[in-house]
């Protein structure tokens, strides 16, 4: 099974296993955890608990 993360980097992207060592080492490059966030507001508590536990991402609407 192939983990649900994506890491970005300029134009490059990685996926999988390839984007979980990218967020070892650069955890605000990769992404996780997204499909829990998709449809939800800013103010929903799954997305305040999101950004609790990952403060350097910066979500916009």
């Amino acid at each position: 099974k192939t983990p649900v993360i994506v890491a970005i980097k300029g134009k490059d992207r990685e996926f999988g296993e390839a984007a979980i060592s990218r967020s070892s080492k650069i955890p605000s490059q990769s992404y996780m955890f997204l499909r829990e966030l998709v449809g939800k507001s800013l103010d929903n508590p799954a997305v305040q608990q999101f950004l609790q536990r990952f403060p350097y991402y910066n979500l916009k609407t």
